[in-house]
Parts: C-alpha cells; sequence; structure tokens
C-alpha cells in the first residue's frame, strides 16, 4: 500500500535501467486508458535493479488463462479487441511495448489491462536491445534481424497472441501462412505476414476489424441497461399496451444484462439495428464521462469520445452511422456535437461540433438532456425538464 493508503502493485526488475529509464517512465505514467495498467513511480534500490509501482489489477493473466487451452471465439475477439485498444492509444502517444506477450495481458472483471508498457525499451541498453526488447515466441521478424521497433512489431505480436487464444498454441513457421479471407483467420494472418508493411497499417484498424467480427450480421438484440431494468420494463410494458391495440406481437425480450462497470452509467441509447449500446460512463477513475459503446452480442466494450469535459445525452442516427450529444463545459454553455460511430483508420472519431446548446449550461451530469433524431435525420429535438429552453427546440 502506498502512503496515500491506496493499494498497488510492486515490480523489481532484475535487469537493470537503462540511463535513459526516466525519460521512457515519464512517457508511459502519462498514458491513461482503461486498458492499460498504469504505471505511478519508477526508481532504482541500491543494488542498481530497477522497481515500478504500478496499478493493482485483480485478475489472472491471459497466460494462465491459455494452459486450459483455447478460447472461446468471442473471449478471443474481445480480449484482442481491448488489447488492441490499448496498443492504438499508446501508439498514438508514440509508445512501443516491445514485449506483447500473454504474460503481459491481465483479464480482469472491468476486462484486458495490458502491463509492462515500454518496459523492455526501459530495460535495453543501446549495445543489446535486439536481445533485450523481446520475447522471442512473439517477436517479429524484423526485431529478430535487429531491426528498429515499429508499430507493426507490436501488432505482429498481437497476431501471434490471437492465433495462440483461438487455437491453444504458437503459430508454427508453417501455419503464419493461412490463408487470407474476411474473418479472424485473415486478420491473423495478415497480422503474422513476415513483412511489416503488409501488416495492417495500425493497432485502430485491427481494433476495427474485431469489433466488426465481434457482431455477428443478424445481431441479437440483446439489452444492455445500465442499472436501469426499471426503464426498460417500463418500455416492454408501453409496447405491449400498443401491441394489444394494434393486433402487433409484442417484442419478447430474452433477457436483462446489466453493465457491471464501475462508476456513474447514464443515458443509454440502443443503436437502430440493437447491434450496439451507446452510453456515458465515468470510466473506473469516476472522472469526466465520455461516450462508450457495447456490443450487444457479447459486451466488447470501446470508448468513443475522449474529452476532459462532459459527454453526455447519445442520441442515434436513423442510419445508426452517427451519434449525436451534448458535451457539458464547467460555467458555459454546451455544445450539440457528432461523432462516427464506426471509426475506420488513422486515430481515435473526431467529434464534430454542430452548434451551441440552446438551454444554455448543464447544471449536473446526473440530469441529462434528452436528444432524437426526426426520421428524415435533418433536425436534432433536445428536451430538458429541469431547466427552461432557450431558443428553439430544433437543431438544424
Amino acid at each position: 500500500m502506498s502512503r496515500l493508503e491506496r493499494n498497488v502493485a510492486l515490480k523489481i526488475s532484475h535487469i537493470q535501467f537503462s540511463p535513459s529509464f526516466e525519460r521512457e517512465a515519464k512517457a508511459i505514467s502519462a498514458l491513461n486508458h482503461p486498458h492499460i495498467c498504469t504505471l505511478y513511480d519508477v526508481g532504482k534500490l541500491p543494488s542498481g535493479e530497477g522497481y515500478l509501482v504500478m496499478e493493482l489489477v485483480e485478475g489472472e493473466f491471459l497466460r494462465d488463462r491459455l494452459r486450459a487451452g483455447p478460447l472461446e471465439k468471442n473471449d478471443v475477439l474481445r480480449i484482442g479487441a481491448e488489447t488492441a485498444d490499448a496498443l492504438a492509444e499508446a501508439h498514438k502517444q508514440g509508445i512501443l511495448h516491445c514485449d506483447l506477450k500473454p504474460a503481459n495481458i491481465t483479464l480482469s472483471r472491468h476486462g484486458v489491462k495490458v502491463v509492462d508498457f515500454g518496459l523492455a525499451r526501459m530495460t535495453a541498453h543501446p549495445e543489446d536491445a535486439v536481445a533485450v526488447m523481446g520475447t522471442p515466441a512473439y517477436m517479429a521478424p524484423e526485431r529478430m534481424n535487429g531491426k528498429e521497433a515499429a508499430p507493426a512489431a507490436d501488432l505482429f505480436a498481437l497476431g501471434s497472441i490471437l492465433y495462440e487464444m483461438a487455437e491453444g498454441k504458437l503459430p508454427s513457421q508453417s501455419t503464419k501462412q493461412v490463408r487470407r479471407s474476411a474473418n479472424l483467420d485473415g486478420l491473423i494472418a495478415r497480422l503474422l505476414e513476415a513483412e511489416p508493411e503488409r501488416r495492417p497499417s495500425s493497432a485502430l484498424g485491427v481494433w476495427v476489424e474485431l469489433r466488426k467480427l465481434a457482431v455477428p450480421s443478424s445481431a441479437k438484440k440483446n439489452w444492455f441497461i445500465a442499472g436501469m431494468a426499471a426503464l426498460l420494463l417500463a418500455a416492454a410494458g408501453v409496447i405491449w399496451w400498443s401491441a394489444r391495440r394494434t393486433g402487433i406481437e409484442p417484442l419478447h425480450v430474452d433477457r436483462l444484462s446489466p453493465i457491471s462497470l464501475p462508476g456513474h452509467k447514464l443515458d443509454p441509447a440502443l443503436s437502430p439495428d440493437g447491434s450496439f449500446l451507446a452510453f456515458s460512463w465515468s470510466g473506473e477513475k469516476d472522472d469526466a464521462p465520455g461516450l462508450y459503446l457495447m456490443a450487444s452480442s457479447n459486451g466488447l466494450l470501446t470508448r468513443l469520445t475522449r474529452s476532459p469535459t462532459e459527454d453526455i445525452s447519445p442520441a442515434w442516427s436513423p442510419d445508426g452511422r452517427q451519434i449525436a450529444f451534448l458535451r457539458g463545459h464547467p460555467g458555459r454553455a454546451a455544445e450539440l456535437m457528432l461523432v462516427s460511430s464506426t471509426p475506420q483508420t488513422g486515430s481515435f472519431p473526431v467529434a464534430r461540433r454542430l452548434i451551441e446548446a440552446p438551454m444554455g449550461v448543464i447544471p449536473h451530469f446526473d440530469i441529462s438532456p434528452v436528444l432524437t433524431w426526426t426520421p428524415d435525420a435533418k433536425e436534432i429535438v433536445v428536451a430538458m425538464k429541469t431547466l427552461p429552453l432557450i431558443g428553439p427546440p430544433c437543431f438544424g
């Protein structure tokens, strides 16, 4: 336990840190992501060995899970996507893992936590960087040949881990050349390409592909409600009453699956095809709320917006391609924002400001306005019961 009475994990590196480890550690400690284990502090023992003070993650290592054999496909996709999400954030900050392997992936009740980001680089010295930076079984061919580390090398390691999760064993030289296809096998084959330029261009792109594979084309409409089961039951009651009047068969709800995440969760909004749930979540550290997407088929969680302010009240466009939401700002008017529901390549989706919201200042996170699109997608209507609207109720 730290001096601030926080439970932490202490790791001793028996390989001495390189002279540049403090610079590397400062960069790594700046990473703040749900699937990256936070680094709090580093130092050197009198013996010269380095120590790291990290976030304490309760769970098991993927290495231990794999001892029981291959994983179910949904678990492969979820763990793979969350790991790719962590890599995408680190690569965006210019940080490479350099030693991604099942022993550095923890499985907690909140999902994946990737540990030891950049530790291999921190312990590497210029004269022995090739030998130290990575585990041979997961190391990309170009790294084995002494070339500089690059994001593509982390993606190769991710491909090896995906293969191991799916097959229960590491790929051999012969199995790395598998048939190309649009499914998981095809993605693994591209990640394991010997030439780095033939691998996927980014971890974000891999995350997108895994996310799409996690949702079948005939997605089941399983409902995920963030602590709002009563709301769903009320909606089912309205549908039942309407069905009695119209003769339409009532909606059958298969199951209720609460979102087991810590912190505040608000404003659940199901996509038009039922494949994703958008909601506002304050995160594991209970900080400023952001928008998240959860796949209704398997609970795969991805972050959609990144802002130090509050992002609330998501509303799907009729075609499901965009999400409107409100971005609150302390002491000034909120903004109506628009973001793509499916980021493609390059970076995390960029939210576009449409207009200053007419209700003025949003007084508190727990009081959420309601947004909805008109069927022709030409207007977005906002309603807020606690404060009077100022100006027209519609956004053009």
